[in-house]
C-alpha cells in the first residue's frame, strides 16, 4: 500500500493540512512562507493571538505529512492542474496555445507557397527561386512519374479525408485508421471530442518553439546556401531545397510519426486549424449574424485556393492549359 492510499495518510491528508490543496502555487508559497509570522497571518482576526493548544505528538505524522505534501504538490504541478508558466503565458499570450500554434504555422507556410505565386503571376522574376508550381512542372515534363504521385497525393488526402473524417469516430469494429487529437491519421485508436479540444486548448512546450525556430533557420540558411553555390540558371535548386524541406518537416515527418506511433507534433492538421478558424468566428457575437457568414467565407476562400493550387499542380500551368494544348483558339 502506498503512502498516499493508507489509512494514517488519509486521516492527515485534508485541505486545511496542506497549503497546495485548493490554492493555486502563488498562494500556497505566500501561505507556506516561514518569513510570515503567527500574528502577520491573523492581523484581521478579533482579540488577542492565543496559541493553540499543542496536540498529542505523533511520531509518524511528521514524515508521513512530509511525504505526502511534497507527492501531492508536486504532482499536481507536474500535471499542470496548477500552472507554473504564468509568467509565460502573460509574456505570450497569443500563440502559446496549440490550436494558435496551428494558425501561425500554416499562415507562414502558405506565405511560403502563395508569395512566390503571386509575385509571379504579377510577371516579376526577382526570386532566387521557383513557384511550388513552376518547380513541380518541371519535374513533371522532365520524369513524368511525379504527375503520378501528384495525382495520388490529391486522392489520398481526399479519399481519407472522405471515410476517416477528422471530426466523426468511426464504429468501434470498423478496422479504418483513426484520427489523432490533432487530426492526423493514425493505427492508434480515434482521438474523442474531450482530446481534440484539449488538445487545442493545451500550451505547446516550449522545446517546440526552439525547434521551430531552428527549423526555419536551416531552412532559410539551406536555400541561401543553394542560391550561392549549388544555383542553376533556372533557379530549380533553390526552390527543391525550400519546397522539399517545408514538406519534409512540417508534414511527411509529422504525419509518418502520428500515423505509425500515434504522436502528434504541437500544431493541428491544416484541416484542423481551418475548422478551428471557422468556429472561433462563428461565435463572435457581432451584428447581423457577420461572424458565421465571415466563418463561412474565409473556409471557402481557403478552400478553393486549395483546390486551384492543385489543379495548377497537376494540369501545370492550368488555367493557360487550354493555351498551350490550343494556342490558335
Amino acid at each position: 500500500m502506498s503512502i498516499r492510499d493508507s489509512p494514517v495518510s488519509s486521516a492527515i491528508c485534508s485541505s486545511s493540512s496542506y497549503p497546495c490543496a485548493g490554492r493555486s502555487a502563488s498562494n500556497w508559497r505566500r501561505a507556506g512562507s516561514p518569513n510570515r509570522s503567527t500574528r502577520a497571518r491573523t492581523a484581521h482576526s478579533p482579540g488577542p493571538t492565543r496559541r493553540r493548544a499543542r496536540e498529542p505528538r505523533n511520531l509518524w505524522r511528521w514524515p508521513l505529512t512530509t511525504l505526502h505534501v511534497n507527492h501531492t504538490c508536486f504532482e499536481t504541478l507536474a500535471r499542470g492542474e496548477v500552472s507554473t508558466s504564468a509568467s509565460d503565458s502573460r509574456r505570450f499570450p497569443h500563440v502559446v496555445r496549440k490550436r494558435r500554434w496551428g494558425y501561425l504555422v500554416w499562415i507562414v507556410a502558405g506565405g511560403v507557397i502563395a508569395i512566390p505565386e503571386l509575385i509571379a503571376a504579377a510577371g516579376a522574376g526577382f526570386l532566387p527561386f521557383t513557384t511550388i508550381s513552376e518547380m513541380v512542372g518541371h519535374l513533371e515534363h522532365d520524369h513524368p512519374v511525379v504527375e503520378l504521385a501528384v495525382v495520388a497525393a490529391i486522392v489520398f488526402f481526399v479519399f481519407s479525408t472522405a471515410r476517416v473524417p477528422p471530426e466523426a469516430a468511426p464504429p468501434a469494429d470498423d478496422p479504418r485508421p483513426g484520427r489523432t487529437p490533432g487530426g492526423r491519421l493514425t493505427l492508434a485508436d480515434h482521438a474523442g471530442d474531450d482530446e481534440r479540444a484539449e488538445f487545442d486548448e493545451r500550451d505547446a512546450p516550449g522545446i517546440f518553439v526552439v525547434a521551430g525556430l531552428v527549423s526555419l533557420a536551416v531552412i532559410a540558411f539551406g536555400t541561401w546556401a543553394t542560391v550561392q553555390w549549388w544555383d542553376d540558371h533556372r533557379h530549380f535548386h533553390p526552390a527543391y531545397v525550400l519546397y522539399g524541406s517545408l514538406a519534409l518537416l512540417w508534414i511527411v515527418l509529422p504525419s509518418v510519426v502520428a500515423f505509425v506511433w500515434g504522436a502528434d507534433v504541437p500544431f493541428p492538421t491544416l484541416f484542423r486549424t481551418v475548422s478551428n478558424l471557422e468556429r472561433w468566428l462563428g461565435r463572435r457575437p457581432w451584428p447581423h449574424n457577420l461572424g458565421p457568414l465571415l466563418g463561412w467565407l474565409v473556409a471557402y476562400t481557403i478552400l478553393t485556393g486549395l483546390v486551384i493550387l492543385l489543379l495548377h499542380l497537376t494540369l501545370y500551368p492550368y488555367p493557360d492549359i487550354t493555351h498551350v494544348l490550343n494556342p490558335h483558339g
